[in-house]
Order: C-alpha cells, then structure tokens, then sequence
C-alpha cells in the first residue's frame, strides 16, 4: 500500500494523522505500508517504521519515478491531499481509496472514506 499525503503548515497536519493511523493498522495486519509525502519532523521516528517515497514538491508526483515506481508494485493507492483529484487518481494502474473531507472534489477512486462528521441532507 502507497499512501499518498503530506503535512505541512498551510494545509495542517490532520491527513498526515489520520494515514498515519491507518498505516499503522494496516502494518498491524500485515501490510507493507510506503509513505510518499511530507511528514513532520517531531513524527520522524514513527514516520521511519513505513516505506519512504521522498517527494519533489508540488504534484509533479507521476512525474517522479519512485513515486511511479513504487505505485507500480502497489495493491493499494491512498490518497488525502486536497489537491489530489480525479485528474490525478485516474492515472493510478492501483487501485485508489480515496480519503476526503465534504465538500468533495471531483474524485477518481475505487473506495471513498469520509472520516469527518457533517449533517446528511434531509
């Protein structure tokens, strides 16, 4: 499984969080877990027990050969950026499960996990 997030100060440190929990269930059960993306430098030591993809910056990311590489060889792509889209998902040869808070961006992905609470239309 490839997980594709970062945590930055701009877009905060919750998609970090809530991958880095799912990674760790997902290596409880057996998974190997590769992180692509930014991790804070306080979470180094728990960031080290994954997988490391380095990313350029930006989302040039299919343009990054490790990135493609290590997608490539994944039975799972997950995705919880806001700027990651269906423009971006399609082109995963894995399949996506796609992490993402309402209001949701047009999305490409095989599974759709919302962890935030909000009111369901009457």
């Amino acid at each position: 499984m490839v997980v594709r997030t970062d945590a930055r100060p701009e877009i905060g440190y919750g998609h970090f969080f809530r991958c880095l929990a799912l990674m760790e269930a997902m290596v409880e059960a057996g998974a190997d877990c590769t992180l692509a993306g930014a991790a804070p430098d306080y979470m180094a030591a728990e960031a080290a027990a994954f997988g490391r993809v380095a990313m350029p910056g930006g989302m040039a990311d299919w343009e990054h050969a490790p990135f493609v590489d290590a997608v490539d060889r994944a039975d799972l792509l997950v995705t919880d950026l806001y700027e990651i889209g269906a423009d971006w998902q399609v082109r995963s040869p894995a399949p996506v499960l796609a992490i993402a808070d309402p209001p949701l961006p047009s999305l490409h992905c095989d599974l759709l996990l919302m962890p935030a609470s909000f009111d369901a239309p009457a």
